[in-house]
């Protein structure tokens, strides 16, 4: 049996890797905030791996905040980020080089490491650059996955993440604002939901589709860096789809105040040919089916 550890347990992708793995028939260590292992300490990160020796290692804790969210003061924010998504990234790379472990990592990078300045069309070739402190650690994080790999000979990799959605996805992203509102509207139709720009385009996926994608990159026969991606779709198709699993009209529900943003982005496309071409992998799940999860995980009456 395999021994996979999971960094970052808790959250979606966490959840979802657990899941997937102990049904792959994995054996799974979890690695939480206020556990035993403390990711920034390097003697502590080197005990746990002498003591466990795992197959695998999915490192996908993440310090984020929401755009609509008040921010820490800037140097809180960047320090946390770094914290995790650089410094805990780096304390595991580095002990699994000094152990010579037969180990295999996972790094979860995101499309936010590329900025509005970036090209329309990204792939794996288009150099990141991003303007938000998140996007900014995530680029280091992907340095760090490079430089091990090339330097070192470590069977590591960056999965570059799309937004994807679950029904474990935290209630402050805007797809479950949607999901809920559109559950409360069909028991009170006084409800409304306010969005800033329904025109946005998101590149959505479903969550359970990037997991497999996440195993298949450390199932490969040499390590690479992938797109991990879903499609474009506009904020008002996600909210269409959301009241129409429950038989309401999002049109009577619905309203746009361009005010609630913080900034306008550019829409991206962002290519995951690389990953079916090499790795032979295909979302399982469609947009409709995505979001019928996640309304019926709320509560929601479904009508079809």
């Amino acid at each position: 049996m395999k021994t996979a550890v999971v960094v970052g347990p808790k959250g979606q992708d966490g959840r979802l890797a657990t899941e997937y793995l102990e049904k792959s028939n994995y054996r799974v260590i979890g690695i939480g905030r206020g556990g035993p292992v403390n990711i920034l300490s390097k003697s502590s990160v080197s005990s746990f791996l002498a003591s466990t020796k795992p197959d695998e290692i999915y490192y996908l804790a993440a310090y984020h905040h929401a755009s609509d969210e008040k921010l820490p003061d800037p140097e809180v924010l960047w320090k946390n980020s770094v914290d995790v998504q650089v410094t805990g990234l780096h304390n595991f790379l580095s002990s699994i080089d000094e152990q010579k472990l037969n180990c295999r990592l996972f790094y979860a990078s995101s499309v936010l490491a590329f900025s509005d300045s970036s090209p329309s069309v990204i792939t794996e070739e288009t150099p990141p650059e991003s303007d938000s402190v998140y996007g900014k650690s995530k680029i280091m994080g992907m340095e760090l996955i490079r430089q091990f790999r090339e330097k070192n000979g470590l069977f590591c990799c960056s999965g570059i993440l799309g937004s994807h959605e679950s029904p474990y996805r935290p209630d402050n992203f805007v797809s479950q604002k949607i999901v809920m509102a559109a559950v409360r509207a069909q028991k009170n139709p006084s409800e409304r939901l306010i969005l800033g720009d329904l025109n946005k385009e998101n590149d959505w996926g479903a969550a359970r589709d990037y997991v497999i994608a996440m195993h298949k990159m450390l199932q490969a026969k040499k390590p690479d860096d992938y797109l991990i991606t879903g499609q474009l779709h506009k904020v008002k198709e996600f909210v269409r789809i959301a009241f129409a699993h429950l038989g309401l009209d999002w049109e009577k529900y619905t309203q746009e105040d361009s005010s609630l943003l913080t900034r306008k982005t550019a829409s991206k496309i962002f290519s995951s040919q690389k990953i079916k071409k090499n790795l032979d992998w295909q979302p399982q799940t469609s947009f409709e089916n995505m979001i019928r999860e996640m309304v019926a995980a709320k509560g929601g009456d479904l009508v079809h």
